[in-house]
């Protein structure tokens, strides 16, 4: 009976089988749940003579989650004599449905018993393994399965979660491919199939995968959390909104996975419904925050930071703490740095890795490029690592031809691989470009990757590690004194931060300033991120335009096509006193050329708070739209700020919400000047700091090499 329950479509008898309990499980492997468990019932059950069966049913009240009748099953057929090992495997299973894994991580050698007993235990095994990032481990496990079952579907699954692990999801996604045209029927490999195509940014499949889907079983629980992810990532938010309310309500009825919850917070992130989160029980309460899962937290962690919310100070050690204990239950680190006794303060040539999850069209990597590629004569050795697959939205490439730098890919492969392979180079300095944001090495960091490791441009908060140095910046960014809390030493550069210093290969180096739309009075605007549209920032913006009667609001927030996100917007805007009727809606383009000439509808960019912008901000100027921002209290809120005085435009960076107003007022007096001048602002963004990437380079290195000095 037990072989029944793994083997493929293909396998199983095309008849129905004379033996009961083989006909149940025969029916069970085949995804026909009703039937099976029907078939079960009419059976006069004794679970002491007959307890294969009450296993049968058992597994049954586990897939379909009823874990109070679960229980009352388990209970009985644990106290049946030489039952144990496939007990043990369903009180496995329950816990891993349950997400106790604290509890599965408890249980000692003695549970897991003689692997040649009851080979399914393998495969809880191997999953808690892969849980805990042991990749090599659990893959050793999966290999002890004796053959046939070795590659049963369960075991290809868990095949692909490694892959998953290390960020290999297209081998996850052809894998899964091959396993679903064999076992069409399977709706978690279906699932799970779903996700993977997300993961893998595979066009060609997502959603082909999520209509045939659709078409199938409809809008079911079990694919609330994949589609509502990709009417994310289509910038479809609202309707995003619906399937993660509709995915609540289904919750509420039958609890589902934890992590089907977990879109909901980038949902609302990208509704601009931020304010919400400073009433979330989760950001009051430890113990609440503690049972999220890890990603999530993070998620919640970055956010907090984005708001300037006290809680992030409070909640991320204990993300801090759960990548810790992964790194104290994993075996296969080595102890590279702590090797590395070489006193750094003699080096004449430091050896720097710089790491990344953003070698794509993304502002990191632009930024990355702009001063790399003025890079001539280097007294270092600079590594870059890449340690995010991208795959056909990778720009690694135009890194790899560059002088004085050396382009390492780890997109792909475990963490310890990526770990042990940075450690090898046995670098003086490591700079995390990511923080914590998706693609981060942050475990590496805890472990030291380099004798002085430090935080620079990736990121808008303190990562709070012990293990991070230094967190790099400018005067504007870290005034004096310093009141935002960090973990890391403070370290200025004398100089802009950053350098928007497009090279030729970028699309921006070329693009010609557009004349402004001629006609009609101002015409303030914003291209960021809904996310950063706050409800003080729109009330801020309804006083200016009511103050300035001819005046527009440009916003580039939402797709044109996302009517639903534009009405949502639309009454946040109303309740704050922003006229929505006055608001202009420009809609997504598809190139970065034609995103750069809807600049030509703007006479002045308004920066929104606490959240501004820093890469919108260069655009900005870049195109010839000056910028005002209220220059906040945090880092997250003073990137304008210091972008802004690295244009020389300090004068445009304001204290108060009066003085921002009346900056607008004052501006938009000149509007015949602004419109004539629109080149005036690139060329004041060219003659100063922030456009001269070769002298932020150069003072990157001093700072690196003023480093190692004081490290002695």
């Amino acid at each position: 009976m037990f072989d029944y329950l793994f083997l493929w479509p293909d396998q199983c008898p095309s008849v129905p089988h004379d033996d009961d309990l083989l006909e149940a499980a025969r029916l069970y492997r085949l995804q026909k749940f009703a039937e099976s468990e029907a078939h079960v019932l009419l059976i006069d059950l004794d679970f002491a003579a007959k307890p294969d069966y009450a296993f049968l049913l058992a597994l049954m009240r586990l897939s379909r989650q009823r874990y109070r009748a679960f229980e009352l099953i388990y209970d009985v057929i644990n106290r049946i004599p030489g039952q144990q090992p496939w007990v043990r495997f369903l009180y496995a299973q329950y816990l891993f449905q349950k997400g106790d894994i604290p509890k599965l991580m408890a249980l000692g050698p003695s549970f897991w018993g003689p692997k040649d007993i009851f080979w399914p235990l393998l495969l809880s095994q191997s999953a808690l393994a892969i849980h805990l990032g042991c990749c090599d481990e659990a893959h050793q496990l999966l290999n002890q399965i004796p053959l046939p079952w070795r590659h049963c579907l369960e075991a290809v699954r868990l095949r692909c979660r490694i892959y998953e692990r290390n960020q290999e999801f297209h081998s996850s996604l052809s894998l899964l491919l091959a396993a679903i045209k064999r076992f069409p029927q399977h709706l978690q490999t279906r699932i799970h199939l779903l996700d993977v195509a997300i993961k893998a940014r595979s066009q060609e499949h997502t959603l082909p995968i999520l209509n045939e889907f659709l078409d199938k079983y409809g809008e079911c629980l079990e694919v609330l959390t994949s589609l509502s992810q990709i009417r994310l990532l289509q910038h479809r938010n609202a309707d995003a909104r619906r399937v993660i309310l509709q995915n609540r309500a289904w919750n509420s009825i039958t609890p589902n996975q934890e992590s089907n919850s977990s879109n909901i917070f980038n949902c609302y992130d990208r509704l601009g419904l931020v304010d919400w989160l400073a009433f979330a029980p989760f950001s009051r309460d430890q113990a609440k925050y503690s049972e999220l899962p890890l990603l999530m937290r993070e998620n919640l962690c970055l956010q907090m930071a984005s708001l300037e919310m006290s809680s992030y100070q409070r909640l991320l050690p204990k993300v801090i703490s759960d990548y810790q204990s992964m790194n104290q239950n994993s075996s296969s680190f080595v102890d590279a740095v702590g090797k590395h006794h070489e006193n750094i303060s003699e080096k004449v040539n430091l050896k720097i890795a710089w790491i990344t999850g953003d070698l794509s069209y993304h502002p990191v990597g632009r930024f990355l490029l702009g001063f790399f590629n003025q890079l001539k004569v280097s007294r270092c050795q600079h590594f870059l690592f890449d340690v995010f697959d991208h795959a056909n939205e990778s720009r690694r490439e135009w890194f790899e031809s560059l002088p004085h730098l050396q382009v390492m890919n780890f997109g792909n492969g475990s963490f310890e691989m990526k770990y042990k392979q940075i450690c090898s180079l046995k670098v003086d300095i490591a700079i995390d470009l990511s923080g914590w944001t998706s693609g981060h090495i942050m475990r590496g960091f805890m472990q030291r990757l380099a004798p002085i490791q430090l935080s620079y441009l990736g990121y808008f908060a303190s990562t709070g590690l012990s293990e991070m140095d230094y967190w790099l910046g400018d005067q504007n960014l870290f005034p004096m004194p310093m009141n935002e809390w960090h973990t890391e030493e403070i370290w200025r550069l004398n100089r802009c931060f950053l350098a928007w210093d497009p090279p030729e290969i970028l699309p921006e180096s070329s693009v010609v300033i557009s004349d402004a739309s001629s006609g009609g009075g101002i015409r303030f605007g914003s291209f960021n991120h809904n996310r950063k549209l706050s409800n003080q920032t729109l009330e801020l913006w309804g006083e200016i335009l009511s103050s300035i009667p001819d005046a527009r609001l440009v916003l580039k927030a939402a797709r044109s096509d996302d009517l639903g996100t534009q009405s949502l917007l639309a009454r946040r805007m109303s309740r704050v006193g922003l006229d929505p009727e006055r608001v202009i809606w420009l809609p997504r383009t598809g190139t970065a050329i034609e995103h750069l000439h809807q600049y030509s509808h703007v006479d002045i960019a308004l920066d929104c708070f606490p959240n501004g912008g820093c890469t919108t901000t260069c655009e900005a100027l870049w195109m010839g739209v000056p910028v005002i921002t209220l220059t906040g209290r945090s880092y997250v809120s003073r990137m304008s700020t210091a972008v802004l005085h690295g244009a020389g435009m300090s004068d445009w960076c304001v204290a108060s919400l009066k003085q921002y107003v009346e900056l607008a007022k004052t501006q938009a007096g000149q509007i015949s000047w602004l419109r004539q001048n629109r080149s005036h602002w690139r060329n004041q963004l060219k003659t100063n700091s922030l456009g001269d990437g070769a002298g932020l380079i150069h003072h990157l290195e001093r700072a690196f090499a003023e480093m190692a000095l004081v490290s002695r």
